[in-house]
């Protein structure tokens, strides 16, 4: 887990600074891979008539454009984020259908067993009390509702492990201080450094009731999408 937790305002703040670029960045750090993971995460979206999706962290929307892009194309989309300006680039994008609001994942004002399904893609570690998120994901669910979780994760091993944190750690800020803060493409590998492992995060969600179902990695483990069920 975090050594300190994330300070919600000072993230959110951050965040509606680089709202502008954020895109282009995310494409040109990933080198466009970002997309391939968003369309495996779309995929696992489950088939249920009148399916109703909550993006958590949902920033500039891409996640909700890549479930609208898949065959599923859920019929009620959701989407939620503590920056205004990153909402407001989702607005800007995403069909007036979807339902977008400034809201904390640790405070969900949504009714008990709302959602099918609930997504968060690079935002769980942002957020400042991750257990408690957990526990609101749990709560909004309907029963065997799923959960799915794309984030990075800590690599202290294996041959890939000096390139990815070598990248992440010095070329990646260089690289975004042509176009953003460098200071907030800073923090992106410090709070991926101090993330919870995939493991740890796993038990934490099945302690909030969380049942584990595929979990599948990319860039060596870097990147992990995690799926639970509501049981």
């Amino acid at each position: 887990m975090p050594t300190s937790p994330p300070d919600e305002q000072k993230i959110a703040a951050m965040f509606n600074t680089i709202a502008p670029r954020y895109d282009f960045l995310n494409h040109l750090l990933s080198l466009r891979q970002d997309y391939r993971w968003r369309s495996k995460l779309a995929a696992r979206i489950p088939d249920r008539p009148n399916l109703k999706l909550l993006d958590v962290a949902t920033g500039t929307g891409d996640v909700i454009a890549a479930c609208r892009q898949n065959k599923k194309n859920p019929p009620h989309c959701t989407g939620i984020d503590i920056a205004a300006n990153m909402l407001s680039r989702a607005r800007s994008k995403l069909d007036p259908s979807v339902n977008l609001q400034q809201m904390s994942a640790t405070s969900l004002s949504f009714t008990d067993s709302s959602f099918d399904a609930v997504t968060i893609a690079f935002g769980l570690r942002n957020v400042s009390d991750q257990q408690r998120a957990l526990q609101e994901f749990h709560r909004v669910l309907k029963k065997d509702g799923q959960l799915l979780v794309l984030e990075f994760f800590p690599l202290e091993g294996g041959l890939f492990a000096p390139f990815f944190n070598f990248y992440s750690r010095q070329l990646l800020p260089r690289i975004a201080s042509l176009f953003s803060d460098k200071t907030a493409y800073q923090y992106l590998p410090d709070s991926v450094a101090n993330f919870s492992r995939a493991p740890e995060l796993v038990q934490l969600a099945n302690d909030c009731g969380l049942g584990s179902g595929h979990h599948e990695f990319f860039l060596h483990g870097a990147v992990g999408l995690l799926q639970f069920y509501r049981l």
